[in-house]
């Protein structure tokens, strides 16, 4: 199944809720939704898992491992294959 596809059955599956009315009624609705940094930054994932580690970026610039290197191939493995 292509990723055009599952959007299509995903955007099926929310219309028919919306229609059969279950989104009414939800905690927050109107409300603005809270703000996390994290979603705008793309070394998230980077920060994450150093501090998960228990390391820190200066730990390991002085070992001479390339963060931007590492973001590089983080993004690539993230698009979508065709």
């Amino acid at each position: 199944m292509t990723l055009r596809a599952l959007q299509i059955i995903a955007d099926s599956r929310i219309q028919e809720g919306i229609a059969a009315g279950k989104f009414k009624d939800l905690p927050g609705l109107g409300l603005p939704l809270a703000y996390d940094p994290l979603d705008y930054d793309p070394q998230a994932w980077i920060r994450e898992k150093l501090r998960s580690e228990g390391l820190s970026a200066n730990s390991l610039a002085a070992k001479g491992i390339d963060l931007a290197g590492l973001n590089s191939t983080h993004r690539r493995l993230r698009e979508p294959a065709d």
